[in-house]
Order: structure tokens, then sequence, then C-alpha cells
């Protein structure tokens, strides 16, 4: 076995706030505490991840791993890699579960290759499969599960501008809406239209990510075995990333283009508002660290269903996103289309 104190997992690890986080830990003091899996869906092919590994002097000591959550079966497949690597003693168990890999596809409605909707399935689905497939691996002591979040999630948001409906405004009515939703017509919708919806589809799945969090600790909470597991929620703010890829070209211009030119200025506007709207992918990656590693107040030893606005604790969380009964009946849909078998998870009461 590894002679770490755990494993720290990261999905997403390719670009922006995944490279982030990747080029801190290996610079930090927990690289030598910790073995970091850094995931992408083709390690050979991640060229950002496989530069960070090569330059760092701790780089050989940790590794890019496949883990493609584009569809439950490849989800499946990942999880059950690293799960035999632990029960072989290959590696330590997992310290912190952060899960960042996601999608922002504002072109159009899109399915995976199993008929679901892509948002619902890449953001949510297979976060949540991943999640109950390797809570058998999980430091059962000081276990942390981190969610990426998203301001996107709350249709009150101001800066949500794409909420242009009271319709949009109610997120989970049933899950086979959001799963296989029917299918959209284009033909007199614009650029900006398309790109409306698609920034609803993809605030969809970040709600149903806040909805999953308590539900999650409350069960986690009542299995003896898994009760000290803590699951958090980091809201990263706005970055430049490569997930507005697929955004309108005056988006791209400023996101891409534009914004890293005021990056020195950006020192400034964090002094100002650490946790603003806008924060630069190295900020939100140390947010995140601290989300996955700090035990002092006020996260504490065991950070309880915690929403982090970056740094500040008690993010804004939603009626919605708060509805217990809409929770459970989130966690019994999710079930469903995970097709999860008793034997594939340890959570005790997980039906």
């Amino acid at each position: 076995m590894s002679n770490t104190k755990g494993t720290v997992l990261i999905t997403g690890a390719n670009g922006g706030l995944g490279a982030a986080f990747t080029s801190q830990f290996l610079a930090s003091h927990e690289a030598s505490l910790y073995t970091g899996l850094f995931s992408v869906r083709n390690p050979a092919k991640a060229s950002t991840l496989q530069a960070i590994l090569s330059k760092s002097a701790n780089g050989k000591h940790h590794e890019a791993v496949a883990l493609d959550i584009s569809t439950l079966a490849s989800v499946r497949a990942g999880a059950k890699a690293i799960n035999d690597r632990v029960a072989s003693g290959a590696l330590p168990p997992i310290r912190a579960l952060i899960l960042n890999a996601a999608v922002q596809n504002t072109k159009g409605q899109s399915f995976t290759s199993e008929g679901l909707e892509e948002n619902f399935a890449i953001n949510y689905l297979s976060n949540f499969l991943l999640i109950l497939l390797l809570l058998q691996i999980m430091d059962k002591e000081n276990g942390r599960i981190v969610i990426i979040s998203s301001w996107t999630h709350d249709p009150m948001d101001p800066r949500n501008n794409h909420i242009t409906d009271e319709s949009h405004k109610t997120i989970f009515t049933n899950i086979d809406a959001l799963a296989k939703p029917p299918i959209e017509e284009k033909n007199d919708a614009g650029i900006m239209a398309v790109w409306a919806a698609g920034m609803r589809r993809y605030g969809m799945s970040k709600t149903l990510m806040a909805m999953l969090m308590p539900e999650l600790q409350r069960r986690i909470d009542a299995d003896p075995a898994l009760s000290n597991i803590s699951v958090l929620s980091v809201d990263p703010g706005g970055m430049a990333t490569g997930i507005v890829r697929n955004s309108p070209l005056p988006i791209r211009i400023m996101l891409v283009y534009i914004l890293p030119l005021f990056a020195p200025l950006m020192f400034l506007v964090e002094y100002f508002a650490p946790n603003g709207t806008l924060r630069r992918p190295s900020t939100s990656a140390k947010a995140v660290r601290r989300a996955a590693f700090d035990v002092t107040e006020p996260l504490g030893k065991y950070p309880k269903a915690v929403a982090l606005n970056g740094f500040a604790v008690g993010a804004h969380q939603t009626a919605e996103v708060l509805d217990e009964k809409k929770q459970k009946e989130l966690w019994a849909g999710s079930l469903k289309y995970a097709a999860l078998k008793g034997e594939e998870t340890v959570l005790k009461n997980w039906e």
C-alpha cells in the first residue's frame, strides 16, 4: 500500500479549477501526506494535466487516472478500477473526493448515449452514482465529499439573467421531466435564446447537486459505519475557464480573452471582495483545498452538509433546495435512473 495517509481524487483535472487545484496540491505539504488521483476521460490526451505533473517535483508520486463520467457504464467501470486498487492495498482509502467535472453545453439540447439529457446525466446523475459506488473505499474517520456548486443553481439570483419566465423559477417537479425532457423547438430561437436555455439546464444540474447534499449527509449520518464522513459544497464563483467554450462568441471573447488581461487587477478585486462574482481559478482552488482538508473552526473536523461560497461558510441555498420532500423524491428518482443495486454500495439506507 502507498505510505500516504489517504487518497485525494478530483474529477475533471485537465483544465480550469481542476488544473488549478492539481497545481496547488502538488506544491503543498498535502502532497506528501496524500496520494493524488487526478481523473480525466483519457489521461493520454490530457495535455494540461500531464504538463503539470511533469513539471512538478512531486508529480511522479501522483497520477492521472481514467474516469469518464459521460455515461453510467463508464462511471461504473472507473469506480471499479479505483475500488479494486484500494481493496488490494495499492491505494489508501479516499480522504477527499472532489466532484469537479462538468459540462456546460449552451449550443442546444443534447443527450448522452444512454438517452439522458446531458446536463442532468453528467453534472448530476453520474456524480450521484460515483459517490455511492466509492463510499466503500472512503476514509471512514476523516473522509470528505466536496461538491463544486454554482450561483446558477438559484433562479432568483439577479446574475442569472437567463431566467426569463416565471416557469423557470421552479426547477424540480419530477425527475422524468429533467432526465428525459421533450425535444426543444429551435426553429425561431436566436443564438442568445439557445444559450439561455443551455444555462438553465446547467443551473438545473447544480440545483440537483445542492439538493443531493443534505439528503446524502442525512443518510450517511444514519449509517454507523459511515457517519464521520462529511459532505460539503463550494461555489467557486465565475472563472475564465474552458467550460464556456460552447457559449456565444461575445461571451467567449469576454471571459476567455478580455478578462484574463485584467488578471493583475483581480488581486485588488479579490482583496475587497474575496468571495465576489469573479475569481481566479487559483483563488477558488484554495477554497476547495480548504473544504477538503481544513479541520479548524468554523469548519471543524466534521463539517456536515456545509455550503461554502468560496471561503465563506453558509452560502445561500434556495427554499427549493432545502425542501426535504423534494430531496427525497430526487433521491428515489436518481436510484431509478442510475439502476443502482444494493451490492454496489455500502450505504445501509440507500433505498
